[in-house]
């Protein structure tokens, strides 16, 4: 899911078409915002430098001595396999627009983001309206004890 995501915003944030004026006309940020990013950037080149001549990063991280790690082949393959899946779909879905967002969540059963967010809020307002029937219930008796206020 998180290569489908991260495909996704690749795709329609950093390659996709602008949909307003502003982002049209957008530009490089100056040096202001530049030069924090390159100190940034120089740093970490350097304390990784320093990181492997000083004993490496697991000396960092671990007391004692650093355990090693090993890869499994098969774990590894088939979590390449499934990414290298999700960046196709989401080409397919995002950029040549063969099949529909909609129509698979439909299909899986999932919903919307419209759903989704309009159960959501209609939640949060039917709780909100609750809670303030209730505290103006309690204001217009002129009691203000705290199981009133809903404390």
């Amino acid at each position: 899911m998180t290569a489908l995501y991260m495909a996704r915003l690749l795709f329609v944030a950093f390659l996709g078409d602008c949909r307003t004026g502003t982002a049209y006309h957008a530009h490089e940020a100056g040096w202001w915002m530049r030069l924090p990013l390159l100190i940034l950037a120089a740093l970490a080149v350097v304390s990784g430098f320093l990181g492997s001549c000083v004993g490496g990063f697991g000396s960092w991280v671990y007391f004692g001595h650093a355990h090693e790690g090993a890869i499994d082949p098969t774990v590894a393959g088939i979590s390449t396999a499934l990414t290298l899946l999700a960046l196709v779909i989401a080409y397919l879905v995002y950029v040549k627009k063969v099949v529909s967002a909609d129509a698979i969540a439909e299909r899986l059963g999932i919903s919307t983001r419209s759903a989704i967010t309009n159960t959501t809020s209609t939640r949060f307002m039917r709780g909100f309206a609750r809670s303030s029937s209730t505290a103006a219930a309690g204001s217009s008796t002129g009691s203000t004890s705290t199981s009133s206020m809903g404390w």
